[in-house]
């Protein structure tokens, strides 16, 4: 499996393809220029980027086979020294819970704060 990345003005896109060009898994990123400050507040940043990962999945054929993660870890390598965080919002078969136990196997922590906030759970990652 290859993953490339292709950039645009707003972020970066993530692409785990099969041979013969078929994708397995994509993601996409954006650095976030103006956060609502009670973010900036709860993840306590020191002059880090912000980067906000909002889109991820990984194609029905694929899934259970460790390729998200892959690519979950892919992205992590990216944006070493960067604070990383998302909205988990389960659009497939897994819940939420599970994908909070995913991201969470990977790192990621809950922000408390936004309970306040939003109605759904926040996790981020400090690389």
């Amino acid at each position: 499996m290859e993953i490339k990345h292709f950039s645009d003005k707003y972020g970066v896109y993530f692409e785990m393809m099969a041979p013969g060009g078929l994708y397995v898994s994509k993601a996409y990123t954006e650095i976030t220029n103006c956060p609502p400050k009670w973010l900036i507040d709860a993840l306590n940043l020191q002059n880090r980027h912000l980067i906000y990962f909002c889109n991820f999945g990984t194609k029905h054929l694929f899934r259970g086979k460790g390729y998200g993660r892959k690519l979950l870890q892919d992205v992590k390598k990216y944006y070493e020294n960067c604070v990383v965080y998302l909205g988990v919002g389960s659009c497939g078969v897994l819940s939420n819970e599970q994908l909070v136990k995913f991201y969470e196997s990977e790192g990621f922590k809950i922000i408390e704060e936004a309970k306040k906030h939003v109605s759904y759970p926040m996790m981020a990652i400090e690389l």
